[in-house]
């Protein structure tokens, strides 16, 4: 069963205000055409884990992956195409999803911790042991048995990595499998500056 969305509130605004959103000034757009009451917005707004700037305004967001409705709509659209494309991207697909969880851990729960530590540990085996998507969905597998022991790991700070919008201008199947994976290089190498040992120790249990 898919995750559950919620729907991303819109901050109020004054008529005549204008407030800080994620990075950018935003203001609200003017009833002239639009109707009264309409409190549609202009302008990009950054992404709170990623740090990629993404159309604003409302839409369905990860139950606690953290992103905004902007970075998510890219995201799903990043999928779309996987799925309509798949005997060509099939073997990038875990990679993918591995990738956006871990660079969109969201606050500490028991939920977020288990799903940060799975993607990040999957990464390991994709990128380090050169395993297939198949291959790293056997040895996770084997990572549920070990969800007692898992603790909440800082994240980094993913300033100028790569984000989901890099996969989301590929021109081609050849290009979007490889920009998906220098994204998960991207993503992988921020948290392995300060938790490469961590990662790879818990991975190292999971091997058969």
């Amino acid at each position: 069963m898919p995750p559950r969305l919620r729907r991303a509130p819109v901050p109020a605004l004054a008529p005549a205000a204008k407030r800080r959103y994620g990075r950018q000034t935003i203001a609200r757009v003017g009833n002239r055409g639009i109707g009264a009451g309409d409190q549609r917005l202009r302008g990009d707004m950054q992404c709170m884990w990623c740090k990629g700037d993404f159309d604003l305004g409302e839409g369905p967001v990860h139950e606690y992956m953290e992103s905004t409705p902007g970075c998510w709509a890219t995201y799903s659209k990043v999928l779309a195409v996987e799925y309509q494309n798949y005997k060509a991207l099939h073997d990038v697909h875990r990679l993918t999803v591995d990738t956006y969880a871990a660079q969109h851990p969201g606050r500490p729960s028991r939920k977020s911790i288990q799903s940060t530590w799975g993607h990040l540990v999957a990464l390991y085996f994709y990128l380090e042991k050169g395993f297939d998507g198949e291959q790293t969905r056997r040895q996770i597998e084997r990572f549920v048995e070990f969800g007692p022991e898992l603790v909440w790991l800082r994240p980094p700070d993913f300033t100028g990595a790569v984000n989901v919008s890099h996969v989301a201008g590929a021109v081609d199947d050849q290009d979007h499998l490889t920009r998906v994976k220098e994204w998960g290089q991207s993503v992988y190498a921020s948290w392995c500056k300060s938790h490469a040992s961590e990662i790879q120790c818990m991975a190292q249990k999971t091997l058969w």
